[in-house]
């Protein structure tokens, strides 16, 4: 699996269940926010990327 970027416990490539699985398990412990998602996760790091001068279209 050289094309992966994450893998999983097995070694296998780390499925979208797999990436909800675990930010479910970290927002249950922090009990922070409750609906975290990939998509906020991206949605975040995106907002931070604009404020810190980084250009829309590289985003």
């Amino acid at each position: 699996h050289e094309e992966a970027l994450f893998l999983n416990s097995r070694g296998r490539p780390l499925t979208t269940r797999g990436v909800q699985y675990i930010i479910d398990e970290c927002s249950r412990h922090l009990q922070t926010c409750k609906n975290i998602s990939p998509h906020v996760f991206r949605h975040t790091f995106a907002t931070h990327l604009l404020d810190n001068g980084a250009d829309l279209r590289s985003i």
